[in-house]
C-alpha cells in the first residue's frame, strides 16, 4: 500500500456505497479476509505506525463523515478467527462509542495549532526535499523503485509488462511529484496575535425607534437591513472606530433610509416591500421567512403576497418590484437566497417547493431570478413552513407543518433523505459541516442532527425561541427567545457559552456577518 490508493480508499470506506461495490470489484467479487478488513481505528493506527509495509494515509471522510464507522447496510464483512463478527468500526475510548464525537475531535486535532506548526514536516516528506536522495534515506522515506516518476519508461515495455505496471500504480500507489527541493517554511500561527485579541463579548445597543416590531434583519458589509412587521424596509449604515483604549466603538449613521441624505431614499422611507398586500393568516413568527436579502444588501426577495407571487426589489426602492414571478398555485410561505446568491428556494402553502437559479447582470448590478424553476422539489403533502439551502454542501432542506423534513440535492433535485420524526419545526438552518439545526417554537427546543437523522445535541430553551442563526463555520449557534435573551451555544452539545444582557422585549430577529 502506498499513500491514498484505490485499495486504501475502499479499505477505509467499505461500509459506504459506492465504495462497498468498488471493494468487491477490487477483490474479485468478495470481501477480504476478516482479519484484514478495517474493523478498528486502534489496530489501523498500530499497523501504520509499526509496519514498514503500511504507509497508508487517512482519507478525508474520517475527518468529516461519521457514517464511515457504521455498517448501516449490514454488509457481511465476515467473522474473525476469534469469533468476532465485523460490523461497526471499533473507535478509540475517547470517542465514547460515538462516530460523531470521533469525527469532531479528529477534525479539531487536524485543525489544531500543533498540526499547523508541524505541517511543513509532512510537506517535506511527501512533496519536498526529503522525498528523494540522502534526506529520504535518513527519514526512512524510501519506497519501491517503481513508485517513483521516471523510474521506468512505459513506452519501452511490451503490452503485458506495461499493463501490469499500470495496474500496480493504479491499485498500490505512486509517489507524488517532487514539488520542492528546499526545506519548506513553517506556517504562520496565531500565537503572536492572540494577546492582541480581546477576550469575552461586548454589547453595543442602538434604539432605532421604529413603530412596528422587527421581523427580519440582515447585514451586508456595513449595511444593516431592517424589515418590520408591516413590511417597511429601513436601511442603516454601521460605522466603527476605536476609543482611547483601543476598544471598538460602533455607531449607526443617519436614520433609516436617510442614511445618505439622498432625497429618493427619504421619499422611499417606510415603503412596503413588494407593494402587494400580504396574504391573510400569516402569523408574525412566519413573517421573517418571507424575506431574503442578497449578500451585498442591494436586493430583497419577498413572498407571502396575496397573489401567490415572488417579488424581487432593490433596497433603494423597495416599493417598486423589478420582477414579479408567479409559479406557485398558493401563497409562498417561506423563501431563502443562498449565501452566494446563486439559488432561490421557495416553499408554498400547497406543499410545493421550487428551486430557482438566479442571474446577476454585471453591467446593471441587478439580481434577476430565472422564472423557469430549475427543479420542482417533490415529496411533501402538507404546507411548507421553512426552507434552507447551502450550495457548498449541495443540499436544499424543506420542512412541512407536520414536522416532515426532506433533503434534496441542489445538483439534480433528487430526494436524498426524508426525516419524518421531527418536532414541529419553525426554522431550519444548514451548517457548513452538513448538519441541520432545527428550532421548535412550540416545544421550546433546538436540535442538531446529521443528514441521516442522528441527533448530535438537543436543548430546551428557557422561553419560546423566536430567532436563530449559525456562524459561517458551523461552530456556534445563536438563538433569541421571547424573554429577550440571546445565547451563543456550541453547535456540538448546545451548551451555552455566553448570554448577552437581557433586553426589555422579545428577540424577533437575528443575523450574523460572515466574518
Amino acid at each position: 500500500s502506498h499513500y491514498s490508493t484505490t485499495g486504501i480508499v475502499v479499505y477505509y470506506l467499505v461500509r459506504l456505497e459506492p465504495f462497498a461495490s468498488l471493494f468487491l470489484q477490487h477483490q474479485g467479487g468478495h470481501f477480504d479476509y476478516p482479519e484484514r478488513m478495517f474493523r478498528s481505528v486502534g489496530e489501523a493506527w498500530s499497523s501504520s505506525t509499526s509496519s514498514t509495509q503500511n504507509v497508508s494515509e487517512l482519507v478525508p471522510e474520517l475527518f468529516y463523515n461519521p457514517e464511515f464507522a457504521r455498517n448501516r447496510n449490514r454488509l457481511p464483512l465476515g467473522i474473525t478467527q476469534a469469533g468476532t463478527v465485523i460490523g461497526d468500526v471499533e473507535l478509540p475510548p475517547w470517542a465514547h462509542g460515538s462516530p460523531e464525537i470521533f469525527v469532531k475531535l479528529h477534525r479539531e486535532a487536524l485543525e489544531s495549532e500543533y498540526v499547523s506548526e508541524h505541517l511543513n514536516n509532512w510537506i517535506d516528506l511527501i512533496f519536498g526535499f526529503k522525498q528523494l536522495g540522502k534526506a529520504a534515506v535518513e527519514e526512512c522515506n524510501v519506497f519501491y523503485y517503481l513508485t517513483y516518476e521516471g523510474a521506468v519508461d512505459l513506452n519501452s515495455l511490451d503490452a503485458r509488462e506495461r499493463a501490469g505496471l499500470l495496474d500496480q500504480i493504479k491499485y498500490y500507489g505512486q509517489t507524488p511529484l517532487q514539488l520542492f527541493t528546499k526545506l519548506h517554511g513553517g506556517r504562520d500561527t496565531i500565537h503572536g496575535a492572540a494577546s492582541s485579541k480581546s477576550n469575552g463579548f461586548r454589547t453595543h445597543s442602538f434604539n432605532l425607534d421604529l413603530p412596528e416590531t422587527i421581523c427580519s434583519v440582515g447585514i451586508a458589509a456595513d449595511l444593516i437591513l431592517v424589515i418590520s412587521s408591516s413590511r417597511s424596509l429601513e436601511l442603516f449604515r454601521l460605522t466603527s472606530n476605536t476609543d482611547t483604549r483601543g476598544d471598538p466603538v460602533y455607531a449607526l449613521e443617519g436614520d433609516g433610509n436617510r442614511i445618505s441624505g439622498d432625497p429618493l431614499r427619504r421619499a422611499n422611507r417606510g415603503r412596503k416591500i413588494g407593494a402587494a398586500h400580504l396574504a391573510p393568516f400569516t402569523p408574525d413568527w412566519a413573517l421573517s421567512g418571507c424575506f431574503s436579502a442578497s449578500s451585498d444588501g442591494k436586493w430583497v426577495v419577498s413572498g407571502g403576497h396575496w397573489d401567490n407571487s415572488i417579488r424581487v426589489q432593490a433596497t433603494a426602492d423597495p416599493g417598486k418590484p423589478k420582477q414579479v414571478i408567479k409559479r406557485h398555485r398558493s401563497v409562498v410561505s417561506c423563501l431563502v437566497l443562498s449565501s452566494d446568491n446563486l439559488f432561490l428556494v421557495t416553499g408554498c402553502r400547497d406543499s410545493s417547493v421550487l428551486l430557482f437559479k438566479t442571474h446577476r447582470y454585471s453591467d446593471y448590478d441587478r439580481l434577476s431570478v430565472i422564472e423557469q424553476p430549475r427543479f420542482y422539489l417533490r415529496g411533501h403533502a402538507y404546507p411548507i413552513v421553512c426552507v434552507a439551502v447551502n450550495t457548498e454542501v449541495g443540499i436544499v432542506v424543506s420542512v412541512s407543518d407536520r414536522g416532515i423534513c426532506i433533503v434534496h440535492s441542489v445538483r439534480d433535485g433528487r430526494v436524498l433523505r426524508i426525516l419524518e420524526k421531527q418536532t414541529l419545526v419553525s426554522q431550519v438552518l444548514i451548517t457548513a459541516r452538513a448538519e441541520l439545526v432545527l428550532m421548535s417554537l412550540k416545544e421550546q427546543l433546538i436540535r442538531v442532527v446529521t443528514l441521516n437523522d442522528v441527533e448530535i445535541a438537543s436543548a430546551h430553551t428557557s422561553a419560546k425561541p423566536t430567532a436563530l442563526c449559525v456562524t459561517s463555520d458551523g461552530h456556534f449557534i445563536i438563538d433569541g427567545n421571547e424573554n429577550g435573551e440571546v445565547s451563543i451555544r456550541s453547535s456540538w452539545n448546545l451548551s451555552t457559552l455566553f448570554q448577552y444582557p437581557r433586553s426589555s422585549s422579545a428577540v424577533t430577529a437575528l443575523t450574523i456577518s460572515r466574518d
